[in-house]
């Protein structure tokens, strides 16, 4: 995050490795959208892309109507290791759960949801930059 400190507010206010005009968005902005969108048990249909181009098969319920176009990237270890890749969409956000950990939201292709989990700040994830 550039050395911005944690934000769990609305909009965050943390640039970090965003363009001017943009910034990291915390995990209440994730939490506003997912509700906005359904819930967690739903919203990932709405923010997946369709099809299996990216997505490993099946992509379950991915609708993208939301035009989010969600791709699952996955993620590096600290020794860069890739895991994950055409099954997970992970997305850090602004908010440290801890020190060492900081909360991501993510998808997976077997699934309409959308779920949250605290992860060491030691691994590669995708950013999501959201427009000020």
């Amino acid at each position: 995050m550039s050395g911005a400190s944690s934000s769990d507010l609305n909009p965050s206010g943390v640039q970090g490795i965003c363009p001017a005009g943009w910034h990291v968005p915390s995990n209440a902005e994730w939490t506003e959208l997912v509700t906005s969108l359904g819930g967690s048990s739903t919203a990932g249909s709405e923010l997946k892309e369709e099809g299996t181009t990216y997505w490993k098969n099946p992509n379950n319920d991915a609708t993208n109507a939301s035009g989010f176009t969600a791709r699952p990237a996955g993620m590096l270890t600290e020794t860069l290791v890739a895991g994950d890749i055409r099954t997970y969409a992970y997305f850090w956000t602004a908010t440290e759960s801890d020190g060492t950990y900081a909360f991501i939201k993510g998808m997976t292709n077997s699934s309409a949801s959308v779920f949250e989990s605290a992860v060491g700040k030691d691994t590669y994830r995708s950013v999501r930059c959201k427009k000020d």
